[in-house]
């Protein structure tokens, strides 16, 4: 697979995942954890295409999203995590 085709092929996967996983958190079609899934994957493949195209920054960010997503998946999965809500 050429260099640019790969970069493409990276980045369209990894922003369509990125925002479908919002759209199911924002409009809460499915269970939180679908979506902390598809977010894990989307920084998974953001985090190559940024080493391929020097974007250190955005690459940082995306280490940073997936510890984010990581927590929250955890948290969901592990309720007792969660602090106290005062209602």
């Amino acid at each position: 697979m050429p260099h640019d085709l790969l970069n493409s092929t990276l980045q369209y996967l990894a922003s369509g995942a990125g925002a479908i996983g919002a759209t199911l958190m924002a409009m809460r079609i499915t269970q939180p954890r679908v979506a902390y899934f598809i977010w894990i994957g989307s920084n998974l493949l953001f985090i190559p295409y940024c080493a391929l195209t020097d974007q250190w920054g955005v690459l940082g960010l995306n280490v940073v999203y997936l510890a984010i997503n990581v927590i929250g998946l955890i948290r969901w999965r592990e309720p007792r995590l969660l602090p106290k809500v005062k209602q």
